[in-house]
């Protein structure tokens, strides 16, 4: 069994789990979708961390910092 990992996004100010994917790299590179939709202009910050599923002390967590300038208006 290869050892696996997990990738989870979640809002910063909440406890809400955004995203949350198992993976092992049995690529070079990996890359994930993530549709996340903000009701307000304003700044925000997602929580990523990737934790090993076998290995204590590997996990990676970073905070992604982003702002919400101008909503653009749907036509109809």
């Amino acid at each position: 069994k290869k050892e696996g990992w997990h990738i989870v996004i979640s809002d910063s100010l909440s406890p809400c789990i955004i995203f949350h994917e198992f993976f092992n790299f049995d690529e070079l590179t990996k890359s994930f979708k993530v549709t996340y939709r903000q009701e307000k202009q304003g700044k925000y910050s997602l929580n990523v961390l990737i934790m090993s599923d076998c290995y204590f002390g590997l996990d990676i967590e970073k905070d992604i910092k982003y702002e919400i300038t101008a909503m653009k208006p749907h036509r109809i």
